[in-house]
Parts: structure tokens; sequence; C-alpha cells
């Protein structure tokens, strides 16, 4: 993976979503549906769109791996806190699902203080867990309230990271 490139196709479009966050949550706030959709669906498939694009491009960087990996955090993370701020998701609930990350950066963290190298893990099991978040986000747009949902994703959630550990093994 080359380390010197940071201007590139799929870092530009990681730029513009970058820049969509703040539009899209103040939608979710303003409870514009449509825009939060349209906000949202553009996010997502520019995630999409910038994988697809370093790999067929052959634009694949260290800097552009932890670039769309950090946007990827804030977009979902921020996402979270602001459905809860608008009521729609219990703090509780919002605790359960951001602890898994929260557990997963503090490992990458010791082990950067320890040995000067980032390691940010792209596993499977990761992407399972985002898919369940990139669900739930969805479907708050649309519902008042997404407890039971954000439930049923917490499980799912905390299964798939059982599920790796005893796979790792």
């Amino acid at each position: 993976m080359k380390r010197n490139k940071i201007i590139n196709w799929p870092n530009l479009i990681t730029t513009l979503r970058f820049i969509c966050i703040p539009f899209f949550l103040w939608t979710l706030v303003k409870a514009q549906i449509t825009l939060s959709i349209i906000l949202f669906l553009s996010i997502t498939l520019g995630d999409v769109l910038d994988g697809f694009l370093a790999k067929k491009l052959k634009q694949q960087t260290y800097f552009g791996k932890l670039y769309d990996g950090i946007t990827d955090t804030i977009f979902f993370y921020s996402t979270l806190i602001t459905i809860t701020f608008t009521e729609k998701l219990n703090i509780i609930l919002l605790l359960l699902l951001i602890l898994p990350r929260l557990w997963t950066f503090s490992k990458e963290s010791y082990h950067y203080l320890k040995t000067r190298k980032i390691t940010y893990d792209t596993s499977i099991y990761r992407k399972i867990a985002g898919a369940f978040i990139f669900i739930l986000i969805l479907i708050s747009i649309l519902k008042k309230n997404i407890n039971l949902e954000a439930l049923i994703a917490v499980i799912a959630i905390y299964l798939t990271i059982i599920l790796e550990r005893f796979l790792k093994k």
C-alpha cells in the first residue's frame, strides 16, 4: 500500500463525505426526512465509491485507509449521538452501540503508543457491525423511536464480536 500520495479521487470523495456530515446532522435535528435520506445515501454511496475507485485506479494509500475509517466513525457515531438528542434513541442503547468502537479505539491507541505504528482493522466483522448501524440510522430517519431496532442492533453487533473472537482462535 502506498504511503505518500494524499490527493487522489478516493480521498477527494472521502473529503466530500466528511463535509456533508454536519449538513446531514442538521437535517436530522430539523426532521427533514427527504433531505436526510438523500444526504445519508450520498454519504454512504460515496463510501462505497471511494473504496471501489481506490482499488480500481490502484490509488489505495495508507492515509486513505485511515481517512476513510475516521470519516466513517465520525459519521456513524455523530449520527447516533444526534439521534439520541432528538429522543429517538435511549442513551443506554447509545452507549452500548458506541462501546465496541471505543474498545477497539483504545486497543489501537495502546498499540500505537507501544509500537508507534498505526493499525486500523477493517475486518469483515467490523463491516458487518457497520452494516447494522447503517440500517439503524436509516430506520431512525423514518421512525420516531428506534429503541427496539437499536436493541436488536446491539445484540447483533455483540454476537458479531463474539463470533469474531471464536473464529480468530
